[in-house]
């Protein structure tokens, strides 16, 4: 418990703005044409039980991506910014644990929870569908009965939670839902964007909607105020990709090396699904840090 505490508790090495200030002094340094920059890791997922799933991740990034300027929300005592993606079951644990270490400390009115994309699998196919035990055994060389193991004991951890959580799901790449959210997020903010993708992603892992159902993801994004015409543009990739791309590069410069990462009021890191209580004992101290820092403001 105290190592999970210590994680939560890092100084991020590098504040948003920081890197925000960095990235625009790189590119003024440098010729017009784009620089394409190779992001390659490997992302080690691992629960408080030690089981873990490697995945890797390559992606291209130039430097003229725009990291988007977010700062934290200035009416709440906590900003908690979130990189996820859909298909991901420790997001899924891990921003359950957080919503209720939330309402365990009486938090509700207090954070506010941004979502950032990350690709969990950037290979994933675009074309075809397959479900998530064929996925992991294909494209990442596991056993197909360690692969039912580990799905079999996450599905405890969410029991635990109180939560729903579906062991047999469908796979493919969530490109075009991260480029949707962003869509929402330029048009309509972020908390519409952030509800239309943890909407998602809880439905994902219940069974009760599919990602991967083009018109149900538009369907979704018109009910959150985003044009028909501009949800079909960018879930084909017509617009929004560079968004996608900035997230990623700012996870990354971030110290992230895979999904779920947390920021806590653009100063505290917190790397993967950490136990409730890790969470609770975060959220007290950051809370009672921000409200000694707005008393002598």
């Amino acid at each position: 418990m105290a190592d999970a505490y210590a994680a939560v508790m890092r100084l991020a090495s590098l504040s948003r703005a920081a890197l925000r200030h960095e990235r625009t002094a790189t590119q003024a340094s440098r010729a017009d044409t784009p620089h394409v920059v190779p992001f390659s890791s490997n992302h080690r997922f691992c629960d408080t039980r030690g089981i873990c799933t490697c995945i890797t991740m390559e992606a291209g990034m130039t430097d003229d991506d725009q990291t988007p300027s977010i700062a934290p929300h200035a009416e709440s005592l906590i900003t908690v910014d979130v990189w996820t993606d859909v298909v991901c079951p420790w997001c899924y644990i891990g921003e359950s644990r957080l919503h209720d270490a939330i309402a365990a400390e009486g938090l509700e009115d207090e954070v506010h929870v941004r979502a950032h994309s990350f690709e969990l699998d950037p290979a994933a196919p675009t074309d075809t569908m397959r479900d998530n035990v064929a996925h992991l055994v294909t494209a990442k060389g596991m056993p197909e009965e360690k692969v039912r193991e580990m799905e079999g004991q996450i599905q405890a951890m969410a029991q635990e939670l109180d939560r729903a959580y579906v062991t047999d799901r469908p796979m493919a790449s969530t490109r075009g839902v991260h480029r949707v959210m962003q869509a929402i997020g330029e048009g309509q903010g972020i908390d519409a964007a952030t509800d239309f993708f943890l909407d998602l992603q809880r439905g994902y892992f219940t069974a009760t909607s599919n990602p991967f159902d083009v018109e149900a993801v538009v369907a979704r994004a018109v009910d959150a105020g985003l044009p028909e015409t501009a949800a079909r543009a960018a879930h084909a990739g017509e617009t929004h990709d560079a968004q996608v791309e900035a997230d990623v590069r700012e996870a990354a410069q971030l110290g992230a090396r895979g999904v779920p990462f947390f920021l806590f009021n653009d100063k505290y890191t917190a790397p993967g699904a950490l136990p409730l209580d890790a969470f609770r004992q975060a959220l007290r101290q950051i809370a009672d840090e921000a409200r000694a820092e707005r008393a002598q403001s």
